[in-house]
């Protein structure tokens, strides 16, 4: 039996496509109490009848195998509460983050409980919502990357969570876990949105809030980026292919981003944040952004817009929002593994890169010099996740 746990408007529409996918009944996590559920699902290329159980958070059966989303905050919570129902058991988390796989093991073995079968994804894998009486999936990711903590793992979390979800294909945790969208798109919409959002008004991400100079920001970052996930011999699609993909939507022939999604009606009526304390910066920006601009700094690659990206969030709410070292640190370490030497700015290099490579001295400060090492024991070891689609 596979339950997925995390919020409900996250939980219901994966439910509904591992239900219609799988023909299986499914359980998920539901805030709104407990009770059967049996709905048509339409969208995403699915149509069918799913089979549903509601069941209260607190409540969770011993499942056979667990989906977990959410934000970083509410899944640690999740596991903390009740840690003994995971042990030994696949969970996929989905989104991972930043080294989620290697740092909720961590947690784990903090605890004294047995690890489970982790596995994660770098993004949401299905979006959707409970619409006279039907379930509407409104986005579903195709081609998703999943990785474990090795070959092995990923190959048996595949073969547990395949008949749910058949769009996943095995991967590594640098593909995954620098393979975030939402962490690409929602610090720009958030901070050059700020006074919208500081005001409380309402406004809506890809309408009047995406604008040529948004995107020049996203593909700033996203060239950053790319060039840490070359370094650590990942893969990754482009900030553009990722946008246009949980759509079904191919336009590989325009210009721009910004022409795509203002000529697509699949991003319209997307409403923003109305509170400068959102999910855009409190959990994109600390297990996406700045574990990027951590892996760069180490590699004495160019990081600048991460670093500014980072610097003005924290500016603009009062607070830090650091990576956890220990998720930047197992992820070098994995790495090393991988390619039994320590990645280096070399690996990097593209004919279009025209940049000196730079590091300033807040991010030089504390930087690691030895990829291999051991990571070091952190009280905040689940700081590592990316978070939520607009």
């Amino acid at each position: 039996m596979l339950v997925v746990v995390g919020p409900v408007e996250r939980s219901l529409p994966v439910a509904a496509v591992a239900s219609i996918t799988s023909g299986e009944r499914v359980l998920f996590t539901s805030e709104e109490g407990p009770g059967e559920l049996t709905v048509p699902v339409d969208g995403g290329g699915l149509a069918g009848r799913a089979v549903m159980q509601a069941i209260a958070p607190d409540d969770l059966p011993a499942g056979d195998s667990f989906v977990a989303t959410g934000t970083a905050e509410q899944l640690e919570g999740c596991f903390a509460t009740r840690p003994e129902v995971f042990a030994g058991k696949p969970v996929l988390l989905a989104p991972g983050g930043l080294g989620g796989v290697l740092a909720f093991a961590h947690r784990f073995r903090q605890w004294g409980v047995e690890e489970p079968l982790f596995s994660e994804v770098p993004g949401w894998m299905v979006g959707g919502r409970l619409q006279d009486g039907c379930v509407r999936i409104v986005l579903r990711r195709q081609s998703l990357a999943l990785a474990g903590s090795g070959d092995e793992e990923t190959s048996a979390a595949l073969g547990i969570l395949g008949r749910f979800f058949p769009d996943l294909v095995a991967s590594d945790l640098i593909s995954t876990g620098l393979g975030s969208i939402n962490a690409l798109i929602h610090p720009p919409l958030a901070l050059l949105n700020a006074t919208r959002i500081d005001n409380g008004e309402l406004w809506h991400c890809w309408d009047e809030g995406f604008t040529p100079a948004v995107e020049r920001l996203m593909e700033a970052l996203d060239r950053e980026r790319l060039a840490v996930v070359q370094a650590l011999h990942g893969t990754s699609p482009r900030l553009r292919e990722m946008a246009l993909s949980g759509h079904g939507d191919d336009r590989s022939a325009r210009a721009s981003l910004y022409d795509d999604v203002r000529s697509s009606g699949q991003f319209r009526r997307r409403p923003g944040p109305t509170a400068l304390d959102t999910r855009f910066l409190t959990d994109d920006v600390p297990y996406g952004i700045a574990g990027w601009e951590q892996l760069a700094a180490r590699l004495g690659l160019v990081h600048e817009t991460l670093e500014a990206v980072r610097v003005l969030s924290e500016i603009v709410l009062g607070r830090e929002l650091r990576a956890d070292p220990y998720a930047v640190d197992a992820l070098m370490a994995y790495a090393q593994r991988r390619t039994g030497g320590k990645p280096t700015q070399d690996d990097a290099a593209r004919p279009d890169a025209g940049t000196a490579p730079h590091m300033s001295p807040s991010t030089r400060h504390g930087a690691v010099d030895a990829v291999g090492a051991a990571p070091a024991d952190s009280a905040t070891a689940l700081r590592t996740r990316g978070s939520t689609s607009a």
